[in-house]
């Protein structure tokens, strides 16, 4: 090769990583091929030639590793959606267990108020020393227990009704449910 090579060559060294091909500098190579003999074009075009097979393989290689890449982030984005869904889903029946809980709590709570109740009018009767033969005495004692038990099984054990879900079904559906409701409807 001739002086023209090296003097138009960069000096600057460049910082690469370890892993990545390093091309030479367009700088590496004559502006003005007029002035190169046979077997310098040849070995600059060839030498070019070289690059540009690796840079098609790399770029091969990044279209196929890209591509790769997008499906991933597309199942990544998918799975990622059914696991917000499906946390949306268990937050609704965590929230609705909770509202539960709290409905039972304080029916539980409502319950020993007046089982606690119940056993204080009961003391309170047993307690009372009055003449048992005295027939005003006995109904009165008679009737305090009467309204404790009354009060404590009609408000305290039964919890208030729960208004049930109305389904709305595709007649022309076919799920189980759906199917079973027009044999039923077809009678």
């Amino acid at each position: 090769m001739t002086t023209t090579n090296t003097q138009t060559q960069n000096t600057t060294p460049e910082i690469q990583p370890e892993n990545i091909k390093t091309y030479p500098s367009t700088t590496a190579f004559p502006g003005k091929p007029e002035k190169l003999s046979r077997e310098e074009l040849e070995h600059h075009y060839l030498t070019l030639r070289g690059h540009y097979k690796g840079l098609m393989i790399s770029r091969g290689q990044f279209a196929s590793k890209n591509s790769r890449i997008q499906a991933e982030l597309v199942k990544a984005s998918q799975n990622q959606q059914k696991f917000v869904q499906q946390l949306s889903e268990m937050a609704k029946e965590n929230k609705e267990l909770y509202g539960v809980s709290e409905s039972l709590k304080q029916l539980t709570d409502r319950q020993n108020q007046l089982v606690q109740e119940f056993k204080t009018e009961y003391e309170a009767v047993k307690n009372d020393r009055s003449n048992l033969l005295d027939p005003k005495s006995f109904f009165e004692r008679f009737n305090r227990l009467m309204r404790a038990a009354y009060k404590l099984l009609n408000q305290g054990i039964m919890p208030k009704p729960v208004e049930p879900k109305i389904r709305e079904e595709d007649p022309f559906g076919t799920k189980p449910d759906d199917m079973g409701r027009s044999l039923l409807d077809d009678k």
